[in-house]
């Protein structure tokens, strides 16, 4: 893989895991509020999406 190509996958990765803390803070802002187990299933599928649109290969449960 070239430097650019993995720059740019690093990048990536950082926007995702920034948005995907951003999505979480939401969700357990939501009023009502959301369970634990349910917040827990909302990050768990975004995570894994997120893992894909990185080029990772999420881990399944």
């Amino acid at each position: 893989m070239s430097t650019t190509a993995e720059l740019d996958r690093l990048l990536l990765r950082e926007l995702l895991d920034r948005e995907l803390e951003a999505f979480r803070e939401s969700l357990e802002n939501e009023d009502p509020g959301l369970s634990g187990a349910e917040i827990d299933r909302y990050m768990r599928a975004a995570s894994k999406f997120a893992a894909r649109l990185s080029g990772d290969t999420p881990r399944t449960r």
